[in-house]
């Protein structure tokens, strides 16, 4: 999903301005570790048993923590674009703070411990 981004903007532009679209691409490569570990905090349980490795195992009881390090990157990332291709105060208010105000809501009220929980957070994500 992520690499369309670039594909689209080369695309339509022609010019491969590795400020923005490299700079994003990798902010969006962030959110999809937040969003694809919450949707594996499901099942972490039979991922242990099955021997199965994913993040949601790998971060182990730092899921939380290390999910809001990833979820910080991607809104520094998608600030720091948005500065390389001049984008206006509504982007920042919108895009940039929606999501920020998307992820502090999703982090304080997410029961990590409640596999449906992790369900229902990722199903939210498709806000962002």
């Amino acid at each position: 999903m992520n690499w369309g981004y670039p594909v689209a903007w080369i695309t339509i532009t022609g010019d491969i301005k590795a400020d923005v679209v490299w700079v994003f691409f990798f902010g969006t490569v962030c959110w999809t570790i937040v969003y694809d570990t919450i949707y594996a905090c499901q099942d972490r349980e039979d991922d242990v048993h099955a021997g199965v490795k994913s993040t949601a195992v790998l971060f182990g009881d730092y899921v939380r923590p290390i999910l809001i390090a990833f979820t910080v990157a991607f809104l520094g990332l998608m600030t720091y674009a948005g500065m390389c291709n001049g984008q206006s105060f509504g982007y920042y208010l919108i895009s940039c703070g929606g999501s920020a105000i998307h992820f502090a809501w999703q982090f304080l009220t997410w029961h990590v411990e409640v596999p449906e929980d992790g369900g229902a957070k990722f199903q939210v994500t498709r806000f962002v």
